[in-house]
């Protein structure tokens, strides 16, 4: 068991806090302007689908939105990353436990299949896990992902992600990193997705923190390092 630090603890609180703010803000923007919010999120997605590493991907995992958590609507990339001419393997979370290890790639067929998913206990469309023993787990670091879509509660302009708080993506991310190494391929490009309210001046993080490499927002894209 790790024992936080001072230093760790007050990260946490300013993650914490930023976190209530953004998810106070979305609620009410989507009680008060829900049609605003979503068209922010098609021009997020759009900007995403114009990026080069979403059209040139071959394997991209997406996650699979649930609107009453402030997410992105990911519903128009997953439908169009099937209706490509050259559609990629695609890939969505399944999480199967309480640890931050406990959330496996599942691989889908179509867009169809997605639309039939039973919900979880927190009301996020997921494959059943029977689907695990038949379908490839891009989880387990022996899948080249290509591209990422990453969800998140806020981002900044470095490209600096806030999560939920459960460590499942950090763990994930970490994962194929190492993959990646091992098989000596490119790490997979990771994309977030934001609404104008939940990029902010600057995401409070440490050296565990992910930082991805591009986030679409309804006024462009943000570059890693840029």
């Amino acid at each position: 068991m790790i024992v936080p630090t001072p230093a760790t603890a007050a990260l946490r609180a300013d993650k914490t806090a930023l976190r209530k703010l953004i998810s106070s803000t979305l609620s009410a923007a989507l009680a008060a302007t829900a049609p605003q919010l979503r068209a922010e999120g098609a021009a997020a997605a759009a900007h995403a689908r114009a990026l080069p590493c979403y059209a040139a991907a071959r394997s991209v995992a997406v996650y699979v939105s649930v609107e009453k958590l402030g997410e992105v609507d990911t519903y128009p990339l997953l439908r169009d990353l099937f209706e490509r001419a050259d559609a990629p393997r695609v890939y969505v979370p399944l999480v199967t436990g309480k640890e931050a290890a406990d959330m496996r790639m599942v691989r889908v067929e179509s867009f169809e299949e997605i639309l039939a998913f039973p919900k979880s206990k927190w009301g996020i469309p997921e494959p059943p896990v029977a689907l695990l023993e038949t379908r490839e787990d891009a989880s387990k670091g022996d899948v080249p992902l290509d591209l990422v879509v990453v969800p998140g509660a806020a981002f900044d302009s470095g490209c600096r992600r806030c999560g939920r708080g459960k460590g499942y993506y950090d763990c994930f991310l970490e994962g194929a990193a190492a993959a990646a190494a091992r098989a000596g391929r490119a790490p997979p490009a990771l994309v977030g997705l934001a609404y104008a309210a939940q990029v902010v001046d600057r995401v409070p993080v440490d050296a565990r923190d992910y930082v991805l490499d591009f986030v679409a927002h309804p006024g462009g894209v943000f570059r890693k390092g840029c």
